[in-house]
């Protein structure tokens, strides 16, 4: 995994030199990189937030499983009561 993300790392560098040598005048200005950083700025907010929400739903699951299924509420939500229990040794497959 590591060797993907420096492979695509040098290729994106080995791409800005290529362009930086094809259009001098146009691709390596200030204000091209300000475009594209301003342009990758909303992309990057949705997949920060997408992130943060598959994260909370993960943990909302896991608390209802493990704190609420085995109490008042979780008889009075599922119509019975399910014993508690952790899972004490790895699942191996």
């Amino acid at each position: 995994m590591q060797e993907r993300i420096f492979s695509l790392g040098i290729s994106i560098v080995i791409l800005c030199v290529v362009l930086a040598f094809v259009f001098p005048s146009g691709f390596p200005t200030l204000e091209n990189f300000s475009q594209l950083l301003l342009n990758l700025s909303i992309d990057t907010i949705v997949a920060i937030g997408m992130m943060i929400l598959l994260i909370a739903g993960t943990l909302l699951l896991a608390s209802y499983h493990y704190l609420v299924r085995s109490t008042f509420l979780g008889k009075l939500l599922n119509g019975r009561k399910y014993p508690r229990s952790f899972p004490l040794t790895p699942v191996t497959t």
